[in-house]
């Protein structure tokens, strides 16, 4: 005979569930978290981008503002410097053409005689020369020789000339003196 096995896939014995949870309900701690962590920085990037915008425009405004002000003085500071250079080029100029006759005076303050006058100082730019022309009186033919010397020791003095020698109704010698300084020697006061 053959035994009968009762056999059933089916358990017989009830097994314990595990305990299930609720989806809906509880919501997770570092979801929670990384979603705070997300809203900020998303708001962090708005507010930098936005502030970024603001610093580009206010530079902007800066910017232009500067030129403005940078220009109007560049304008002002042009216009200074080319007024002070035409001043300098115009002085410049006028230095050129002036010659100081002082030394021209002195001269003939130490080297004229005691006894000599002179009378009607003239002069006159030629070229590289200042003529000198004057009349003068000495009391005798003698003391115009003793001028003369005089005055032909000094090496700045050119052609110097002692001219229409005459005899006055007082007895005074009458002369005509002509002689050219060197224009460099009355530009630096070399004398």
């Amino acid at each position: 005979m053959v035994e009968v096995i009762n056999s059933s896939f089916i358990p017989k014995n009830e097994f314990k569930k595990a305990p299930t949870r609720k989806s809906g309900s509880r919501v997770n701690v570092f979801f929670l978290i990384s979603l705070i962590i997300f809203l900020a920085s998303i708001v962090g990037s708005v507010g930098v981008y936005l502030w970024k915008k603001d610093l580009e425009k206010s530079n902007e405004i800066s910017l232009k503002k500067l030129k403005a002000i940078d220009s109007a003085a560049m304008t002002e500071s042009i216009k200074k410097y080319v007024n002070v250079s035409r001043k300098i080029k115009a002085s410049r100029e006028l230095l050129k053409k002036h010659y100081n006759i002082l030394p021209i005076f002195a001269y003939l303050e130490k080297e004229t005689l005691k006894d000599v006058t002179l009378k009607g100082l003239t002069l006159s730019e030629k070229d590289q020369y200042i003529e000198v022309s004057s009349s003068g009186e000495a009391p005798a033919l003698s003391d115009l020789q003793l001028q003369s010397r005089a005055y032909a020791e000094n090496k700045n003095v050119s052609g110097l000339i002692l001219s229409n020698i005459t005899k006055s109704r007082e007895g005074m010698s009458v002369f005509d003196l002509n002689f050219k300084v060197n224009k460099d020697f009355l530009t630096t006061r070399r004398f």
